[in-house]
């Protein structure tokens, strides 16, 4: 029998949201990561504003800038993405049709690299390999592929952490938005409506707007959540198959720097912010942004640590400049503008300040940058990780 929603008055809901997010009791501390995009917070605050609820205390309660929203792309820490998520879980608890319409705007396009890769999957084994073996950051769940041959069936499991109650909201949440966005990715992959074979729910009841996503095929189940279909698909060829673009996106993925890793030295996580491609023309005010500190705290901390924002950035220059002229046909005069050079001189004269060598030398040499020894007597200390 399916069980309907009954609404809370929207003002009780933010409350307990608060609550929630306020005690910050986040037991996912799994991840090594400390920064991810906005984007899913983003997602989540719009989808909040079409069903009538204000985001703006849930993103105090996780602490997050109520700005983020005007900002357009940023990023924020990975404890706060917890944070929001529980809150946006606790706020929306009786409405978990909000739930799965929130999985459903997790579009390939999300997921930058790794979402390029799924949707060019030569086969269905190619495409659930990759949420199993690429971080998926924005979800506290991970992944497990399962074979079943007295079955016939596969698929993709979906877990959380042990310490996780499974009556929680947040767990409620996690497995109705990323069991939602699962199906709506697969109708996507499959050129039309997929044929599942099983959903599986450690629920109290499905949710009725997941029935109408999936089918009939929904079912409760004790163990973890499941999505799965009859194993002769597995290698059957997909739509938009492409082999070539597949393993170009899925090596990108795996090394994709959408987590800064954390640092004991605010000065260290500075430079791997501007050691990101194309950031190495970041400014002191867009890092103190980024960090959600002012400019006047992000430059005493830097003084604390006994560096300069100025010696942060050049580094960072050399490497992008060293990477560009290396790998790629860009122009010096580009390459200049990509840093955030206004004359091209000043460019060339600071890298030669920097390497000994100009542009055109460098890149006549051709030497990648991280190799072991520096080309002409490119200094050390520059050599920022």
């Amino acid at each position: 029998m399916e069980v309907h929603d009954v609404h809370p008055p929207v003002e009780d809901r933010v409350g307990k949201a608060r609550a929630v997010a306020g005690k910050a009791s986040l037991p996912l501390e799994r991840r090594a990561w400390a920064e991810v995009p906005s984007l899913s917070v983003r997602i989540m605050c719009e989808v909040s504003r079409d069903h009538g609820l204000d985001p703006e205390p849930l993103l105090r309660a996780a602490h997050i800038p109520v700005d983020l929203l005007a900002r357009g792309e940023g990023r924020i820490g990975w404890r706060q993405e917890l944070a929001f998520q529980q809150a946006f879980a606790a706020a929306t608890e009786h409405r978990s049709e909000i739930w799965v319409e929130t999985g459903t705007r997790y579009q390939f396009p999300a997921f930058d690299s790794l979402g390029s890769a799924m949707i060019v999957a030569p086969t269905l084994r190619h495409w659930r390999e990759l949420p199993a073996t690429v971080d998926m950051y924005y979800s506290a769940v991970t992944y497990h592929t399962f074979d079943e041959p007295e079955t016939g069936s596969s698929g993709v499991e979906i877990r959380l952490p042990s310490d996780v109650p499974p009556s929680s909201p947040f767990y409620r949440f996690s497995v109705c938005r990323d069991v939602a966005a699962m199906a709506a990715v697969l109708n996507d992959l499959w050129n039309g409506p997929f044929p599942l074979d099983r959903v599986e729910l450690p629920m109290a009841s499905v949710p009725p707007a997941l029935t109408k996503l999936v089918g009939r095929k929904a079912v409760l189940s004790r163990n973890a959540a499941r999505i799965g279909w009859r194993s002769e698909l597995l290698d059957v060829p997909l739509p938009r198959s492409n082999r070539l673009l597949y393993d170009v996106y899925a090596s990108r993925a795996g090394h994709a720097d959408d987590w800064v890793r954390p640092s004991l030295k605010l000065d260290q996580q500075v430079a791997a912010i501007l050691g990101r491609p194309g950031s190495a023309g970041m400014t002191l005010t867009d890092i103190a942004h980024e960090l959600s500190v002012s400019k006047r705290t992000l430059q005493r901390r830097l003084d604390e640590c006994d560096v300069s924002f100025r010696e942060l950035r050049e580094a960072a220059c050399l490497r992008e400049a060293c990477r560009l002229l290396a790998d790629t046909d860009l122009s010096v005069s580009e390459i200049a503008a990509q840093l955030a050079y206004v004359e091209v001189a000043s460019f060339s004269t600071a890298f030669r300040r920097w390497s000994g060598a100009t542009p055109s030398q460098y890149r006549q040499h051709n030497r990648r940058p991280g190799d072991s020894d520096p080309l002409f007597g490119l200094p050390l200390s520059l050599a920022v990780d």
